[in-house]
């Protein structure tokens, strides 16, 4: 039950970042189930876990009526692998809207046909954890093709291995209540603020200097006209007087063109212009993204550490964290650090916590502030490092905001 209350908090928060920047929340997830080959006529859509194979295919099905109209800026499908068989070669995600198939009504033989001249969403197969953990799949491409929305029909994703790759991993349904990690769609809707003015252009730099001049082609040779006639020998004696002289023969024809020069060297660069003036910034878009850790499922310790740990799949900020604490007693009072990969460095501290209303149902209150920079693999666990009085079994969660 614990994890299941880390889980929900997870999936159904939303953030409203700054006005007309953007806006990120989860199209609500409406069934999933699996279809197998070697079953084609059974309908899995009531199993805890869904298998992802050779023989096996999930498909998971949204509501993005749910969200709001706009444009899709980002889209991830973040799903919990909940055993590794073989990592392989990994996965590919295949996407259709409308989604027409039923939770108790899809298997292999009404499903398969449904993937037919549908090409893969993801760039390159996908790669598959080798142990149990989250996995993350950029669907971007396939949410921007999606009507969202009220009013917008159903859309699915389903996940199929690589053909011949070897993979094979077992994937948490929403039916699982044990581990409790359904799949998140996870979209941020916003727009992109206007471009600026154009600068001023800059001076025309001066012309580069004139290159060598190439190679004379060979000459041409016309055909010699034809002579013309000899005139009649005079009697010997006197010389005779000069016949005329006899007519020009047609010009020859013209020779074929001879091959074209080496191009000479280019001239040098001119200087560069100066800068123009820069135009007013565009808006930006904000991203934003939740790391929620069950800190305490029972009476708090000091040097307790979460269970969960948070992962880093692309170079984020950690921007804030509050402590979510039920039910406290009048009185107790606790420190907690947010300590990046393993106790290596800790990024965040909380000062004392003290609630004085033990009957109030549920109290928030920040504790951090500052920013921090994570790297893709880098992770973030809470640790419980003062408590000044026992919470009988009761939960505390860390809640933390970061932006990408």
């Amino acid at each position: 039950m614990a994890k299941r209350i880390g889980v929900v908090r997870l999936c159904a928060l939303t953030l409203l970042l700054f006005s007309g920047a953007a806006y990120a929340g989860n199209a609500e997830l409406t069934a999933d189930a699996f279809i197998s080959y070697t079953s084609q006529g059974t309908n899995n859509g009531a199993a805890s876990t869904l298998a992802v194979d050779a023989n096996d295919i999930a498909f998971l099905q949204f509501d993005p009526s749910t969200l709001p109209a706009g444009t899709v800026v980002h889209a991830n499908l973040i799903v919990y692998v909940n055993k590794v068989v073989a990592a392989g070669s990994g996965v590919n995600v295949f996407a259709l809207q409308p989604s027409s198939w039923s939770e108790t009504g899809i298997t292999w033989s009404n499903g398969y046909p449904l993937l037919n001249g549908l090409s893969p969403v993801n760039a390159g197969a996908v790669a598959v954890p080798t142990s149990p953990d989250y996995m993350v799949i950029d669907v971007t491409k396939a949410v921007q093709g999606w009507t969202i929305g009220t009013g917008a029909q159903l859309g699915s994703l389903a996940i199929q291995v690589v053909t011949a790759g070897g993979t094979s991993i077992v994937l948490d349904s929403k039916e699982n209540t044990l581990t409790s990690h359904p799949a998140v769609l996870d979209v941020t809707i916003g727009a992109v603020g206007p471009a600026g003015p154009v600068g001023a252009g800059g001076a025309t730099g001066a012309t580069g200097a004139t290159g060598a001049t190439g190679a004379t082609g060979a000459t041409g040779t016309g055909v010699a006209g034809a002579t013309g006639a000899t005139g009649a020998t005079g009697t010997t004696g006197l010389t005779g007087a000069t016949g005329p002289t006899g007519n020009n023969g047609s010009a020859g024809a013209t020779g074929a063109t001879g091959a074209t020069g080496l191009t000479g060297a280019t001239g040098a660069t001119g200087p560069i212009g100066l800068t123009g003036v820069t135009g007013p910034t565009g808006g930006v878009i904000q991203r934003t993204k939740t790391a929620t850790f069950l800190l305490c499922a029972g009476p708090c310790t000091v040097n307790e550490t979460s269970n969960w740990k948070w992962s880093a799949y692309e170079a984020d900020t950690v921007v804030g964290c509050l402590i979510d604490a039920q039910t406290y007693p009048t009185g107790a009072a606790l420190t907690v650090d947010i300590q990046k990969n393993a106790a290596a460095t800790t990024i965040f501290s909380s000062t004392v916590l003290t609630l004085a209303d033990g009957s109030t149902s549920y109290a928030t209150q920040t504790g951090m502030a500052a920013a921090a920079a994570l790297s893709a693999g880098d992770y973030i666990v809470a640790k419980v490092t003062q408590i000044g009085a026992t919470v009988a079994g009761q939960y505390v969660n860390v809640i933390c905001s970061v932006t990408y």
